[in-house]
């Protein structure tokens, strides 16, 4: 009676076969992984400065239009509930003409807006928290402050001497540096008078 079965050699060429598909697999995906955040935080550097374009436009055809724009829960906050007035379920009603739509002004307002519109952190990080930078949600995507953001993260602060709001995004790279994207979009620094 002869019992058929692998040989030693044959199980270990199996295994070495198997061991270099997965780790060409995991390297594969990795990239793909790496990729796809790339690709996403563009997505949505892109989605924000479209906003804000829009706003723009808005107020630039009639200055006596308001923005809608989200904002959070915290009713004693200055940075939730400062400008505009405060719209069930926390959205805050900006008239172009008000004081508060200067360029830094509103810039908070966007800000607040993108993290209570469900915007994250594309790289799922844990950033700062603080009502002065943005928001309480640990992986919100944005922030007001103007330092280089972490990967997946979007900084927006505007300027008033030149009438800019600047939009600045770290995308990251696939060997896990940074690369910013950064745009400006025209606002006036006094508001739309």
């Amino acid at each position: 009676m002869r019992i058929k079965a692998f040989t030693l050699i044959e199980l270990l060429v199996v295994v070495a076969i198997i061991g270099i598909l997965a780790a060409v697999g995991f390297y594969t995906f990795g990239d793909l992984t790496i990729n796809a955040k790339i690709n996403a935080t563009k997505s949505q550097h892109l989605q924000i400065k479209s906003f804000i374009e829009s706003s723009y436009a808005k107020c630039k055809l009639n200055k006596n239009s308001n923005l809608l724009l989200k904002t959070c829960t915290n009713t004693s906050d200055w940075f939730c509930n400062y400008g505009g007035t405060i719209v069930p379920p926390n959205q805050k009603k900006i008239l172009c003409t008000d004081s508060f739509a200067s360029a830094s002004n509103i810039s908070y307002a966007f800000v607040y807006n993108f993290n209570n519109e469900g915007l994250k952190n594309i790289y799922n990080t844990d950033g700062p928290i603080l009502a002065g930078i943005g928001g309480f949600d640990k992986k919100q995507c944005c922030l007001m402050q103007s330092w280089d953001p972490r990967p997946g993260s979007t900084h927006i602060w505007g300027d008033n001497s030149n009438n800019k709001i600047y939009i600045k995004t770290n995308i990251g790279d696939t060997k896990g540096g940074d690369v910013l994207i950064i745009d400006t979009v025209i606002w006036p620094g006094s508001g739309f008078r």
